[in-house]
């Protein structure tokens, strides 16, 4: 328990900075705050792929823990305000079993040999279920998400290869997989999954320029194999 407050109030100044910078961006961008669907996913896949502020010490990078922390408050307050001012009734929307698991993950903090790791892997859990509350909301608000998510794919997709065809030794691994503009080949390998699914879909759903997203695909299959 007192490593868990030693690291709450380690975090002060960290949430405080994530707060006074969610203020500003909705004060003077208010663009920023109605329109999640605009921007959220294209943050949250350059964060996830890019090999931005790493650190060798599996915590990440002080950059990297105000982004995603800055990206889960935001999630948080804009869940607690609907565009209408009401108060937003989207917590139905989550599985019981998902409530339940996240339940577990605080709980297991209890028990745990490092409960200090525990209790920061619950609130990352916590902080990606609000932001997938959000891009559900901008669903229901006729965003869906095949259109949210397939532009940021696909250019964080063609970005990796291009940086793979310009310099080959900053984006294969020792054995020679690649990780395009990602810090692991694992990494880059989900990216790829992730456009094989967006590209697949449209694919089959789209009937408008069908040619080139069959050639897109081929070239996600490619970059995941």
């Amino acid at each position: 328990m007192t490593l868990l407050l030693a690291y709450v109030v380690e975090l002060g100044p960290l949430l405080v900075l994530a707060a006074l910078l969610g203020a500003v961006l909705a004060g003077y961008a208010p663009w920023i705050w109605r329109h999640p669907e605009r921007w959220l996913l294209w943050a949250i896949l350059i964060l996830a792929i890019a090999k931005v502020g790493d650190d060798s010490s599996g915590e990440g990078s002080l950059f990297r823990q105000i982004t995603w922390g800055g990206l889960f408050l935001f999630a948080f307050f804009r869940m607690l305000v609907k565009d209408d001012g009401a108060t937003p009734t989207d917590a139905h929307s989550v599985p019981v079993l998902l409530w339940g698991m996240l339940a577990y993950a605080f709980a297991s903090v209890m028990w745990s040999p490092i409960p200090l790791t525990s209790f920061k892997r619950a609130l990352q859990l916590f902080g990606v279920l609000l932001l997938a509350l959000v891009i559900l909301r901008s669903t229901d608000k006729g965003r869906p998400l095949q259109a949210q998510i397939q532009t940021p794919v696909l250019v964080v997709l063609l970005a990796g290869l291009l940086a793979a065809l310009i310099s080959p030794s900053l984006t294969f691994d020792t054995d020679q997989s690649l990780r395009g503009i990602s810090s692991h080949k694992n990494t880059w390998g989900q990216l790829s999954l992730l456009a094989c699914l967006t590209l697949g879909y449209l694919a089959i759903t789209s009937h408008t320029r069908k040619w080139l997203t069959l050639v897109a695909l081929g070239v996600a299959v490619v970059s995941l194999a």
